[in-house]
Protein backbone atom coordinates (compact mmCIF):
# COMPACT_ATOMS: atom_id res chain seq x y z
CA UNK A 1 0.00 0.00 0.00
CA UNK A 2 1.16 3.57 -0.47
CA UNK A 3 0.91 6.86 1.45
CA UNK A 4 -1.17 5.21 4.14
CA UNK A 5 0.93 5.15 7.26
CA UNK A 6 -0.69 6.97 10.11
CA UNK A 7 1.61 9.34 11.91
CA UNK A 8 3.12 7.15 14.65
CA UNK A 9 2.52 8.07 18.27
CA UNK A 10 4.97 7.72 21.15
CA UNK A 11 4.16 8.64 24.75
CA UNK A 12 6.47 9.58 27.61
CA UNK A 13 5.18 8.34 30.95
CA UNK A 14 6.51 9.45 34.29
CA UNK A 15 5.45 11.09 37.52
CA UNK A 16 5.60 14.86 37.91
CA UNK A 17 9.19 16.06 38.09
CA UNK A 18 10.63 13.06 36.26
CA UNK A 19 11.88 15.23 33.39
CA UNK A 20 9.37 14.55 30.62
CA UNK A 21 9.17 18.11 29.31
CA UNK A 22 12.94 18.61 29.41
CA UNK A 23 13.57 15.37 27.54
CA UNK A 24 10.97 16.05 24.86
CA UNK A 25 12.34 19.59 24.43
CA UNK A 26 15.79 18.11 23.76
CA UNK A 27 14.46 15.38 21.48
CA UNK A 28 12.62 17.69 19.06
CA UNK A 29 15.75 19.27 17.47
CA UNK A 30 17.67 15.98 17.61
CA UNK A 31 14.88 14.22 15.72
CA UNK A 32 14.71 17.08 13.23
CA UNK A 33 18.43 16.58 12.53
CA UNK A 34 17.46 13.04 11.50
CA UNK A 35 14.75 14.34 9.16
CA UNK A 36 11.89 13.63 11.61
CA UNK A 37 9.51 16.45 12.50
CA UNK A 38 7.64 15.99 15.76
CA UNK A 39 4.32 17.29 17.06
CA UNK A 40 3.60 17.28 20.80
CA UNK A 41 0.47 16.69 22.87
CA UNK A 42 0.60 17.68 26.55
CA UNK A 43 -1.97 17.11 29.25
CA UNK A 44 -2.58 20.05 31.58
CA UNK A 45 -4.82 19.44 34.59
CA UNK A 46 -4.75 23.10 35.70
CA UNK A 47 -6.93 24.62 32.98
CA UNK A 48 -5.97 26.73 29.96
CA UNK A 49 -6.57 30.33 28.94
CA UNK A 50 -5.20 31.32 25.54
CA UNK A 51 -8.03 33.26 23.93
CA UNK A 52 -8.40 36.96 24.72
CA UNK A 53 -11.76 38.47 25.62
CA UNK A 54 -12.99 40.86 22.96
CA UNK A 55 -10.86 39.41 20.17
CA UNK A 56 -12.63 38.01 17.11
CA UNK A 57 -11.90 34.38 18.01
CA UNK A 58 -13.29 34.93 21.51
CA UNK A 59 -16.40 36.59 20.11
CA UNK A 60 -16.99 33.63 17.79
CA UNK A 61 -16.63 31.21 20.70
CA UNK A 62 -18.96 33.25 22.90
CA UNK A 63 -21.50 33.25 20.06
CA UNK A 64 -21.50 29.44 20.19
CA UNK A 65 -19.05 28.45 17.43
CA UNK A 66 -18.06 24.78 17.67
CA UNK A 67 -14.50 25.86 16.84
CA UNK A 68 -12.64 29.03 15.84
CA UNK A 69 -9.54 28.85 13.67
CA UNK A 70 -7.38 31.91 13.06
CA UNK A 71 -4.77 31.94 10.30
CA UNK A 72 -1.90 34.39 10.62
CA UNK A 73 1.07 35.04 8.31
CA UNK A 74 3.30 32.51 10.06
CA UNK A 75 1.12 30.39 12.36
CA UNK A 76 -2.41 29.11 12.99
CA UNK A 77 -4.43 28.96 16.20
CA UNK A 78 -7.41 26.69 16.80
CA UNK A 79 -9.74 27.49 19.70
CA UNK A 80 -12.16 24.83 20.94
CA UNK A 81 -14.71 25.51 23.70
CA UNK A 82 -14.24 21.99 25.06
CA UNK A 83 -11.54 19.50 25.95
CA UNK A 84 -10.54 16.89 23.39
CA UNK A 85 -9.91 13.29 24.34
CA UNK A 86 -6.39 12.04 23.76
CA UNK A 87 -7.64 10.08 20.75
CA UNK A 88 -9.28 13.24 19.40
CA UNK A 89 -6.06 15.19 19.88
CA UNK A 90 -4.06 12.52 18.06
CA UNK A 91 -6.59 12.47 15.22
CA UNK A 92 -6.31 16.26 14.90
CA UNK A 93 -2.52 16.15 14.64
CA UNK A 94 -2.54 13.34 12.08
CA UNK A 95 -2.91 16.07 9.45
CA UNK A 96 -0.46 18.69 10.75
CA UNK A 97 2.46 17.56 8.60
CA UNK A 98 4.49 15.94 11.41
CA UNK A 99 6.32 12.62 11.05
CA UNK A 100 5.84 11.67 14.70
CA UNK A 101 3.48 12.63 17.53
CA UNK A 102 4.93 12.76 21.04
CA UNK A 103 2.65 12.63 24.09
CA UNK A 104 3.39 13.95 27.56
CA UNK A 105 1.17 13.51 30.58
CA UNK A 106 -1.09 10.54 29.83
CA UNK A 107 0.43 7.78 31.95
CA UNK A 108 -2.38 5.30 31.27
CA UNK A 109 -2.72 5.74 27.52
CA UNK A 110 -2.57 2.70 25.23
CA UNK A 111 0.10 4.11 22.90
CA UNK A 112 3.69 2.82 23.04
CA UNK A 113 5.50 4.49 25.93
CA UNK A 114 8.98 5.35 27.12
CA UNK A 115 9.00 5.26 30.92
CA UNK A 116 10.80 7.93 32.95
CA UNK A 117 12.01 7.77 36.54
CA UNK A 118 14.11 10.21 38.59
CA UNK A 119 15.82 9.08 41.77
CA UNK A 120 14.98 12.34 43.60
CA UNK A 121 11.26 11.65 43.12
CA UNK A 122 11.40 8.37 44.95
CA UNK A 123 8.38 7.15 42.96
CA UNK A 124 10.00 4.94 40.34
CA UNK A 125 8.26 4.24 37.05
CA UNK A 126 4.46 4.60 36.72
CA UNK A 127 4.23 0.93 35.64
CA UNK A 128 6.41 -2.16 35.55
CA UNK A 129 9.52 -1.62 33.35
CA UNK A 130 8.39 -4.39 30.98
CA UNK A 131 5.30 -2.28 30.17
CA UNK A 132 7.45 0.22 28.25
CA UNK A 133 9.36 0.00 24.98
CA UNK A 134 12.33 1.77 26.61
CA UNK A 135 13.31 3.46 29.87
CA UNK A 136 15.01 6.76 30.77
CA UNK A 137 16.28 7.05 34.33
CA UNK A 138 19.15 8.30 36.47
CA UNK A 139 19.18 5.02 38.38
CA UNK A 140 21.11 1.86 37.39
CA UNK A 141 19.09 -0.57 35.24
CA UNK A 142 21.51 -3.44 34.63
CA UNK A 143 18.78 -6.08 34.24
CA UNK A 144 16.27 -3.97 32.34
CA UNK A 145 13.81 -6.01 30.23
CA UNK A 146 13.80 -3.22 27.62
CA UNK A 147 16.44 -0.75 26.33
CA UNK A 148 17.43 1.66 29.12
CA UNK A 149 19.01 5.09 28.75
CA UNK A 150 20.37 7.71 31.10
CA UNK A 151 17.78 10.40 31.76
CA UNK A 152 20.01 13.00 30.10
CA UNK A 153 20.94 10.82 27.10
CA UNK A 154 18.63 12.59 24.65
CA UNK A 155 20.98 11.71 21.78
CA UNK A 156 20.74 8.01 22.52
CA UNK A 157 16.96 8.13 22.92
CA UNK A 158 16.57 10.06 19.66
CA UNK A 159 18.62 7.36 17.94
CA UNK A 160 16.44 4.64 19.46
CA UNK A 161 13.28 6.38 18.26
CA UNK A 162 14.63 6.86 14.73
CA UNK A 163 16.39 3.53 14.28
CA UNK A 164 14.11 1.17 16.19
CA UNK A 165 10.69 2.55 17.11
CA UNK A 166 9.92 4.20 13.77
CA UNK A 167 11.43 1.51 11.57
CA UNK A 168 9.78 -1.31 13.50
CA UNK A 169 6.32 0.11 14.07
CA UNK A 170 5.54 1.84 10.80
CA UNK A 171 7.09 0.19 7.78
CA UNK A 172 10.14 -1.46 6.31
CA UNK A 173 11.15 -0.80 2.72
CA UNK A 174 9.90 -3.76 0.72
CA UNK A 175 7.55 -4.08 -2.21
CA UNK A 176 4.59 -2.96 -0.11
CA UNK A 177 4.15 -0.80 2.93
CA UNK A 178 3.54 -2.43 6.31
CA UNK A 179 1.39 -0.52 8.77
CA UNK A 180 1.22 -0.67 12.53
CA UNK A 181 -2.60 -0.63 12.45
CA UNK A 182 -3.85 -4.03 13.61
CA UNK A 183 -6.88 -4.16 11.33
CA UNK A 184 -6.16 -4.34 7.60
CA UNK A 185 -8.79 -5.87 5.33
CA UNK A 186 -8.49 -6.26 1.57
CA UNK A 187 -11.66 -6.07 -0.50
CA UNK A 188 -13.30 -4.45 -3.50
CA UNK A 189 -14.74 -0.97 -3.81
CA UNK A 190 -18.48 -1.31 -4.44
CA UNK A 191 -19.60 2.31 -4.14
CA UNK A 192 -18.25 5.86 -3.89
CA UNK A 193 -20.63 8.55 -2.70
CA UNK A 194 -19.00 11.83 -3.69
CA UNK A 195 -19.38 15.04 -1.73
CA UNK A 196 -18.02 18.56 -2.09
CA UNK A 197 -15.09 17.89 0.26
CA UNK A 198 -15.35 14.29 1.45
CA UNK A 199 -16.62 11.07 -0.05
CA UNK A 200 -17.88 7.80 1.44
CA UNK A 201 -16.09 4.76 0.04
CA UNK A 202 -17.67 1.34 0.52
CA UNK A 203 -15.37 -1.68 0.45
CA UNK A 204 -16.77 -5.23 0.34
CA UNK A 205 -14.67 -7.61 2.44
CA UNK A 206 -16.00 -11.19 2.30
CA UNK A 207 -19.56 -9.92 2.33
CA UNK A 208 -19.09 -7.30 5.02
CA UNK A 209 -19.34 -3.66 3.93
CA UNK A 210 -16.74 -1.26 5.34
CA UNK A 211 -17.62 2.42 4.92
CA UNK A 212 -14.82 5.00 4.99
CA UNK A 213 -15.20 8.78 4.97
CA UNK A 214 -12.12 10.24 3.29
CA UNK A 215 -11.37 13.40 1.33
CA UNK A 216 -12.20 13.66 -2.35
CA UNK A 217 -8.57 14.51 -3.03
CA UNK A 218 -7.54 11.20 -1.40
CA UNK A 219 -10.08 9.34 -3.54
CA UNK A 220 -8.53 10.86 -6.64
CA UNK A 221 -4.93 10.36 -5.53
CA UNK A 222 -5.55 6.69 -4.76
CA UNK A 223 -7.36 6.21 -8.05
CA UNK A 224 -10.34 4.67 -6.30
CA UNK A 225 -13.18 3.43 -8.48
CA UNK A 226 -15.93 0.84 -8.26
CA UNK A 227 -14.43 -2.60 -8.85
CA UNK A 228 -10.93 -1.65 -7.73
CA UNK A 229 -9.25 -3.59 -4.93
CA UNK A 230 -8.56 -1.56 -1.81
CA UNK A 231 -7.74 -1.96 1.87
CA UNK A 232 -9.82 -0.85 4.82
CA UNK A 233 -7.38 0.00 7.64
CA UNK A 234 -8.49 0.68 11.21
CA UNK A 235 -6.50 1.26 14.38
CA UNK A 236 -7.54 -1.04 17.22
CA UNK A 237 -8.03 2.00 19.46
CA UNK A 238 -10.74 3.26 17.07
CA UNK A 239 -12.87 0.10 17.43
CA UNK A 240 -15.70 0.15 19.97
CA UNK A 241 -17.25 -3.05 21.30
CA UNK A 242 -20.90 -3.57 22.17
CA UNK A 243 -23.18 -6.37 23.29
CA UNK A 244 -26.90 -6.88 23.02
CA UNK A 245 -29.27 -4.50 21.25
CA UNK A 246 -28.24 -0.89 20.78
CA UNK A 247 -28.74 1.92 18.27
CA UNK A 248 -25.78 3.94 17.05
CA UNK A 249 -25.19 6.25 14.11
CA UNK A 250 -21.83 4.63 13.31
CA UNK A 251 -21.94 3.19 9.78
CA UNK A 252 -19.75 0.17 10.49
CA UNK A 253 -21.27 -2.38 12.87
CA UNK A 254 -20.02 -5.96 12.57
CA UNK A 255 -21.61 -8.72 14.62
CA UNK A 256 -19.46 -11.70 15.51
CA UNK A 257 -17.97 -13.73 18.34
CA UNK A 258 -15.09 -13.01 20.69
CA UNK A 259 -12.22 -15.36 19.86
CA UNK A 260 -9.50 -13.99 22.12
CA UNK A 261 -8.84 -11.43 24.86
CA UNK A 262 -5.31 -10.29 25.64
CA UNK A 263 -5.38 -8.52 28.99
CA UNK A 264 -2.91 -5.80 29.94
CA UNK A 265 -2.44 -3.68 33.04
CA UNK A 266 -4.89 -1.00 31.87
CA UNK A 267 -6.22 -2.00 28.45
CA UNK A 268 -7.10 -5.26 26.75
CA UNK A 269 -7.09 -6.33 23.11
CA UNK A 270 -10.38 -8.00 22.22
CA UNK A 271 -10.53 -10.01 18.98
CA UNK A 272 -13.91 -10.49 17.32
CA UNK A 273 -14.37 -12.87 14.38
CA UNK A 274 -16.83 -11.58 11.80
CA UNK A 275 -17.99 -12.86 8.38
CA UNK A 276 -15.38 -14.48 6.14
CA UNK A 277 -13.37 -15.51 9.21
CA UNK A 278 -11.95 -11.99 9.38
CA UNK A 279 -10.92 -10.88 12.86
CA UNK A 280 -11.25 -7.32 14.12
CA UNK A 281 -9.03 -6.27 17.03
CA UNK A 282 -10.26 -3.66 19.50
CA UNK A 283 -8.24 -1.99 22.25
CA UNK A 284 -10.57 -1.21 25.14
CA UNK A 285 -10.11 -0.76 28.87
CA UNK A 286 -9.98 -3.76 31.20
CA UNK A 287 -12.92 -2.22 33.06
CA UNK A 288 -14.96 -2.27 29.86
CA UNK A 289 -14.13 -5.94 29.32
CA UNK A 290 -15.48 -6.71 32.78
CA UNK A 291 -18.55 -4.48 32.45
CA UNK A 292 -19.48 -6.08 29.14
CA UNK A 293 -18.72 -9.56 30.54
CA UNK A 294 -16.65 -10.30 27.45
CA UNK A 295 -15.06 -13.71 27.07
CA UNK A 296 -14.20 -16.07 24.20
CA UNK A 297 -17.27 -17.56 22.58
CA UNK A 298 -19.60 -14.71 23.55
CA UNK A 299 -21.34 -12.68 20.87
CA UNK A 300 -20.17 -9.08 20.44
CA UNK A 301 -20.32 -6.30 17.89
CA UNK A 302 -17.39 -4.27 16.61
CA UNK A 303 -18.42 -0.66 15.97
CA UNK A 304 -16.29 1.70 13.87
CA UNK A 305 -17.03 5.23 12.74
CA UNK A 306 -16.58 5.79 9.01
CA UNK A 307 -14.15 8.63 9.77
CA UNK A 308 -11.90 6.13 11.58
CA UNK A 309 -11.46 3.91 8.50
CA UNK A 310 -8.47 4.65 6.30
CA UNK A 311 -8.29 3.42 2.71
CA UNK A 312 -5.22 2.19 0.84
CA UNK A 313 -4.31 0.55 -2.43
CA UNK A 314 -1.41 -1.51 -3.68
CA UNK A 315 1.19 0.26 -5.79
Amino acid sequence: MRDLAEVPVLAFAGFSGSGKTTLIEKLIPLLRERGISAAVIKHDAHGLTFDTAGKDSSRFSEAGAAASLVNGPDRTALFLPRALTLEGSVALLQHCGADLILIEGYKRCSYPQIGLSRRANGKGFPAEPSHFIALATDEPMEDSPVPAFALDDAEGIAGFIADHFLSDSIFKEKNTMKLSARNQFKGTVTNIAEGAVNGIVTIDVAGEKFSATISMSAIRELGLAVGKEAYAVIKATEVMVGRGKFALSARNQFAGKVVDIQKGAVNSIVKIEIAGRNVISATISCNAVEELALKPGEEATAVIKATSVMVGVDD
